[in-house]
Formats: C-alpha cells, sequence, structure tokens
C-alpha cells in the first residue's frame, strides 16, 4: 500500500496558488456548492417573508381605511340604533294587545261608533321571527259614514303616535 506523503501534497496545493485557472475554477466551485446548498434555504425563507409581508401590508391598508372611515360608521351605527327604537315602537307586544282593544272601544265611544264586535285574529308571520305573529284585528260597527271617518282618523293618529 501506497500512503500520500502529506509535504509533497502540501507543496502541489501551493503552487497551484500561483496558476490563475485553478484558482478561479476552486473559487467557482465553492461559489456553486454555496449557490446550490445555502443560498437556496435562504432565498426560500425570503420568499416566505416577502408573502407574510404582503400579508401585512394588506392588513395595515384595510386598518387604515377602517380608521380613515371610523366616524362614518359611528354615524350609521347611531342610525341603525335609532332605526331599532323606531322599529320596536312598532311592535305591538301580545301582552300589549289588550290595552289596544281598550284604545279602539275608546275612539270609537268618542267618535259615536257602536262596536258590535271586537275581536283579535291570530296569525303566524311568514317571516324568519318565530315569536313575531302578526295580529289582524276585527272590528264590526254600526254607525254614520262621517262618525266611520272620524274614528278612522282617530286610529290613524293612534298609530303614527305609536310607531313614530
Amino acid at each position: 500500500m501506497k500512503f500520500f506523503d502529506t509535504d509533497v501534497l502540501k507543496d502541489k496545493l501551493f503552487a497551484l496558488k500561483h496558476n490563475a485557472k485553478v484558482v478561479a475554477v476552486f473559487v467557482a466551485m465553492v461559489f456553486l456548492i454555496d449557490a446550490a446548498l445555502l443560498l437556496r434555504g435562504q432565498f426560500v425563507a425570503v420568499g416566505s417573508l416577502s408573502t407574510q409581508a404582503e400579508k401585512l401590508k394588506t392588513s395595515l391598508k384595510n386598518s387604515q381605511e377602517d380608521a380613515r372611515l371610523s366616524p362614518k360608521y359611528k354615524i350609521t351605527l347611531s342610525n341603525l340604533k335609532a332605526d331599532l327604537i323606531g322599529y320596536n315602537k312598532k311592535v305591538i307586544l301580545e301582552t300589549e294587545l289588550p290595552g289596544v282593544l281598550e284604545s279602539i272601544s275608546k275612539y270609537a265611544d268618542t267618535s259615536a261608533v257602536r262596536i258590535l264586535n271586537i275581536r283579535p285574529i291570530t296569525e303566524k308571520a311568514s317571516t324568519e321571527f318565530t315569536d313575531l305573529r302578526k295580529q289582524k284585528i276585527s272590528v264590526t260597527a254600526k254607525c254614520g259614514f262621517h262618525q266611520l271617518g272620524r274614528f278612522i282618523s282617530f286610529l290613524e293618529i293612534h298609530l303614527f303616535f305609536l310607531t313614530s
């Protein structure tokens, strides 16, 4: 078996140091190995960071737009709350129905209308709210033309104040 002489090997390597082609090839090989192994992993990391940076950039733009529109959202919210209060006034609950029937009777007496029959007709509402019911009231009355007009006027005024 033949062993390498380390001194001879060192001398040959140092002699290659003065050969420009060998040095250029050696440097090129180091760069290729570096690009193949180390830089590829770095480029993958930079690519994922750029994706995250783009997401953060769009999130920042959306946040700035929301901050800019915040007063408008507050106004819209207050308008919606006012609408909700108005809608709640328009809904007559089942517990308030006797009071409504009593008001109808009172307006009939004031208008000189004789009520022969008054009764609520309960129907299930065709909405997605199962706890709301559409309430119809059947009134059978005997009166003159002007008395009927006055009675209906009282009811309209009552409904106007009820819903406003």
